[in-house]
């Protein structure tokens, strides 16, 4: 029919949004059938979600050794090598669509990132030089898709699937330090009774650890990642065109980023990265507190029987004085552990006390839920109630 514009006549509206219709929803069995968008969508979630748990293990112990190097110093030829060697080697074998997954090294830290996304600030991130990082801080998974999948996995939904990535992904090494500290605890056994005591409250503190740490993954990937994209699902299985793919996918990664704390640079995040790093630090002095005793229990060992005992007890202090003289010189071993647990618990107090702030703001959300896994026997709610009473007698 023939369309001319007249402002006291609106035909034409009807006409044009006809025709959108049709496009739309010819696009959307494009994408759907022939370009199986659901399809891609998985093998996101599988990757960039860690929802491929082996792959996601056998990839970090591949890769532990080379990402653990500068940023600057690691080859992103032999990261794609060995993504491609696990790939192969896991369940993941199986998936359609495994290479269209690549290794990338970014040039800033998440925190970077989200601000780079949520501030839209990108001539400020041009002018700044990369900071001084390893590759695990810099690494992420690039999903590489052709038109028209490329309407929604776009650049802009990838680099928020990066950052959840990211946030995951490091919050599983630091689980994976804690636990390799775990299993080379047993080396204590081999200790004299006086260097296993001094063992008992660092346990103590890695177990504190790695229930926050643990308690900070489930309620990523089980109480927020689960259910938004069982809600996605369900939308996708009722669109009828692709504005709505768009809308409801675009829902799906802001209620993620919200919920898992990614959203605020400023406060919870931080946070959690600090509650990481010291974690990190701990697990290094653990392990090179840990060679040192050892060495000096073997060492007190070869010495002879008639001075065994004068020997094990010079191997406790040098060993007690030195293993803590790489990190702080003026510390003990129990002093230094005792510090490590200070911070660690100031940490994670300000981190509660803040998601209690902004979960009193949006009760809608699920931020509390964390509160409750990590708290769950109340024993910060003591150490607050200390904290606020020192805070008032100042």
């Amino acid at each position: 029919m023939n369309l001319q514009f007249s402002p006291t006549n609106q035909n034409h509206i009807n006409v044009i949004q006809n025709a959108y219709q049709f496009a739309s929803k010819n696009l959307l069995e494009v994408l759907l059938k022939e370009n199986e968008l659901m399809g891609h969508l998985m093998s996101v979630k599988r990757y960039l979600l860690l929802h491929q748990g082996d792959f996601i293990t056998q990839f970090m112990d591949a890769c532990e050794e080379e990402l653990a190097k500068n940023v600057d110093k690691v080859l992103p030829m032999t990261l794609e090598n060995l993504l491609g060697l696990t790939l192969r080697l896991s369940s993941a074998k199986h998936d359609p669509y495994k290479d269209d997954v690549h290794c990338e090294l970014l040039t800033y830290d998440l925190v970077t990132q989200m601000s780079k996304i949520m501030n839209n600030e990108e001539e400020y991130w041009q002018s700044h030089d990369r900071l001084d990082l390893n590759g695990l801080e810099c690494f992420a998974f690039r999903y590489e898709v052709k038109w028209p999948v490329s309407l929604v996995l776009n650049h802009i939904a990838i680099s928020k699937y990066q950052m959840l990535f990211r946030q995951l992904f490091y919050c599983k090494h630091v689980e994976r330090q804690l636990c390799k500290i775990w299993k080379e605890n047993s080396i204590a056994k081999k200790f004299s009774p006086q260097a296993a005591e001094l063992y008992r409250s660092a346990f103590t503190l890695r177990q504190r650890m790695m229930n926050a740490v643990q308690n900070l993954e489930y309620y990523m990937m089980i109480e927020v990642i689960e259910p938004n994209w069982h809600i996605f699902i369900q939308n996708m299985n009722k669109v009828e065109n692709v504005d709505e793919v768009l809308s409801f996918h675009q829902d799906f990664l802001d209620s993620c980023l919200k919920n898992c704390m990614l959203t605020d640079t400023t406060l919870l995040n931080r946070s959690i990265f600090k509650l990481c790093n010291i974690c990190l630090k701990f697990c290094e002095f653990i392990q090179k507190s840990q060679r040192f005793f050892l060495d000096a229990e073997l060492k007190s060992m070869v010495c002879d029987s008639n001075d065994e005992e004068n020997s094990d007890s010079d191997v406790d202090f040098s060993s007690q004085k030195q293993s803590e003289s790489s990190m702080v010189p003026s510390d003990t071993f129990s002093e230094r552990v005792k510090r490590f647990d200070l911070e660690f618990t100031g940490i994670l107090i300000g981190l509660i006390k803040q998601i209690n702030d902004v979960a009193s703001d949006n009760p809608s959300d699920r931020f509390i839920n964390l509160v409750h896994r990590i708290n769950f026997n109340s024993f910060y709610n003591q150490q607050i109630d200390k904290l606020c009473a020192k805070d008032s007698m100042l």
